[in-house]
């Protein structure tokens, strides 16, 4: 992950899935970061487009972002 144009190294941690799309929970260096996907589309070549928020978080810091990519399957 890149903040702020310094690399922060994060491990994945797990995944819930929910109702409406699924959380990734990643750590490291003092971070915590949440991936939440609530608008996935998925296609029948294995391709699904998602739109979501990124949560970072460091000490009482937190951040999100909208963010939207392509996941293949």
């Amino acid at each position: 992950m890149i903040i702020d144009g310094q690399t922060i190294n994060v491990s994945y941690t797990m995944t819930v899935k929910e109702r409406k799309g699924f959380t990734d929970y990643f750590s490291g260096e003092k971070y915590n970061a949440r991936l939440m996907i609530r608008d996935e589309v998925k296609s029948t070549s294995g391709i699904s487009d998602y739109r979501g928020i990124l949560e970072v978080q460091h000490g009482s810091q937190n951040r999100k972002f909208k963010i939207h990519g392509r996941r293949y399957l």
